[in-house]
C-alpha cells in the first residue's frame, strides 16, 4: 500500500510540475514583446528585463534584429535620457515587458 502511495503522489507531483511549467512558459509567451511587431515608435520605450533568475531590471529599447533586442540598462550615474549614447544590450525578447 506505501508503494502505491509513494507512486501515486510522484505522478501528481510530476503531472503538476509539468501543468506548472506549461502554464508559466504560456504567461510568459502572452507577456513578451514580439519583435515583428516593433516600429520606430518603440525606441526609447522603457522595458523590464527578467528571465526568472536575476534580479529584475529597467532599461530602454535602443533598436533590435531578427533574434534580440538592444536594450540600454538603467546604471548608477548614467543618464538614461542619453540612452542613445551608450551600447545596447542584445536581450532575448522572451526575457522582456513593457515597462508599465
Amino acid at each position: 500500500m506505501r508503494i502505491f502511495i509513494i507512486k501515486l503522489l510522484q505522478n501528481f507531483d510530476s503531472l503538476y510540475g509539468k501543468k506548472k511549467r506549461e502554464n508559466d512558459r504560456q504567461q510568459k509567451e502572452k507577456s513578451m514583446i514580439r519583435i515583428s511587431e516593433l516600429t520606430k515608435n518603440h525606441i526609447g520605450k522603457w522595458v523590464i528585463y527578467n528571465d526568472g533568475f536575476k534580479e529584475p531590471e529597467r532599461g530602454r529599447i535602443k533598436s533590435w534584429n531578427d533574434e534580440y533586442i538592444f536594450v540600454v540598462y538603467d546604471r548608477p550615474g548614467r543618464d538614461m535620457n542619453k540612452f542613445t549614447d551608450y551600447t545596447g544590450v542584445a536581450t532575448k525578447p522572451e526575457d522582456l515587458n513593457f515597462y508599465p
